[in-house]
């Protein structure tokens, strides 16, 4: 292409990225590509896009609102594994499949029609013959090759969706009585698991070396991806505030799932391990902070530093709190020396990891006051109110968001050397994990709610500016 920049596909590698992430099958709730990831990329490579056209905006908004259910179907692993025992979790298998997957069919459905509709939209529009017509067709037929790719992929995802949750239906099953041999049809789940992701995985390949080609051809199309940044180029790029509350909105995006990635979910409790480690929430605050800060900001300076100490902490911390789970269990620290002496070390690992995490947490809460005061204020619209006064209330009042949250962010910290320290009481050894959880839980809502009213006073600012 002529050595052109990823800029001049316009979102087309991030979006035909995220459609990798659907393909293979599900171990019950376990997702080995996490499907938010794919509908975050697609979301992300549709910004460009959703700027021209309202069709292609809605595509965008949906596979945003899918990024929810990705969190839960993560949140869902916690709960089969975390939660229910082994006498319900059959049960709570096919529940956690069955909701998942309904949700999914009935969100992603329509997701897929705004985007392929958006896309032959869009092809009417500036004459995209790859739109319509497959590489080395003649002519256009009766089905354009976008409503082909979309008719395999609704398939595709109602298979895949119904066949994940077939096998689980087992759990239903009695025991029956067979020549005095007790057994249950459950006992063959495994199998029958096997047969249904080998189908799923059979029907993706296939799926995924058609949307590969198509996007591929979309890409190789160079007069319509020429007109596309030639339209975009006059409608949208001269529109410099467009860019600057997208930068701070995606920003603040990022620090939101930071937070909810910030969540210990221990399966098994405090002799189990931790499904999401704290090192991806530390990327996401580093990237967010990348995103959201001006190059010579001192407290972007501080997150990003604050972060990465946190992310290497957390891995020593993730590491050696599991070798010390593979050889003893919380209540053996005030039975056996060297799980004594083992856990002298988790407590001041976790020290660390706690003061990096109260540290991290300070550096953003002081970065996004920064932004308060950077792109929030008041813009004279009405002569009787004074824009200097309005200004300060609204900083005061997002100043008091933000410390609510930090708040508990520092109680969360501090929570997680407290979850250490109760190795040697045996009293709550078994559930301080909970509390950790807890102030972790309030800390992200109250962060993302500070996150929102930020994003509702940008988009105020500049939508009068």
């Amino acid at each position: 292409m002529n050595k052109r920049n990823k800029k001049y596909l316009m979102g087309l590698p991030l979006i035909s990225a995220g459609f990798l992430f659907f393909f293979l099958p599900d171990f019950t709730v376990l997702d080995i590509l996490p499907d938010l990831i794919g509908y975050l990329l697609i979301s992300s490579g549709l910004t460009k896009f959703s700027d021209m056209y309202e069709e292609l905006a809605e595509a965008k908004k949906l596979f945003s609102r899918l990024a929810l259910l990705g969190v839960a179907k993560l949140l869902s692993v916690f709960i089969v594994f975390g939660v229910s025992d082994g006498v319900e979790r059959p049960t709570t298998i096919l529940m956690a499949m069955f909701i998942i997957s309904a949700a999914e069919l009935i969100m992603i459905i329509p997701a897929y029609i705004k985007l392929f509709d958006g896309i032959t939209y869009m092809g009417t529009r500036e004459d995209g013959v790859s739109v319509f017509r497959k590489n080395g067709e003649k002519h256009i037929k009766k089905r354009s090759y976008t409503d082909r790719i979309k008719r395999s992929t609704l398939i595709f995802v109602v298979v895949k969706n119904f066949l994940a949750v077939l096998p689980e239906m087992l759990a239903l099953s009695g025991v029956d009585t067979v020549q005095s041999y007790n057994y249950s049809r459950y006992d063959f789940i495994n199998h029958f698991r096997v047969i249904s992701m080998t189908i799923i995985l059979i029907t993706g390949i296939v799926w995924v070396i058609k949307i590969r080609k198509y996007f591929s051809a979309l890409k190789k199309d160079i007069p319509f991806i020429e007109r596309l940044n030639e339209k975009y180029n006059k409608d949208v790029f001269n529109v410099k505030t467009r860019f600057v509350v997208r930068r701070i909105k995606n920003s603040l995006l990022v620090f939101g799932l930071g937070a909810v990635l910030a969540l210990d979910l221990y399966i098994d409790g405090n002799a189990g391990f931790n499904l999401i480690p704290d090192f991806f929430a530390a990327v996401c605050f580093i990237v967010a902070a990348i995103m959201i800060g001006d190059k010579k900001c001192i407290y972007k300076i501080m997150t990003v530093t604050s972060a990465a100490a946190y992310a290497i902490i957390s891995i020593v911390s993730y590491v050696f709190i599991n070798y010390f789970n593979s050889d003893f269990h919380p209540k053996d620290v005030s039975r056996k020396v060297l799980a004594f002496n083992r856990w002298g070390i988790a407590l001041t690992i976790s020290a660390a990891e706690a003061v990096c995490f109260i540290i991290m947490v300070a550096s953003v809460s002081m970065l996004l006051y920064q932004v308060v005061k950077k792109h929030c204020g008041y813009i004279p619209i009405h002569e009787s109110i004074d824009p200097v006064s309005k200004s300060k209330e609204i900083y005061a009042r997002l100043r008091k968001y933000i410390c609510l949250s930090f708040s508990f962010g520092a109680l969360a910290g501090i929570a997680i050397f407290f979850r250490v320290l109760s190795f040697g009481i045996n009293a709550i050894s078994e559930w301080s994990w909970m509390i950790e959880l807890a102030f972790e839980i309030i800390f992200a809502i109250t962060f993302i709610s500070a996150l929102y009213k930020i994003n509702e006073e940008v988009e105020e600012k500049y939508h009068f500016s």
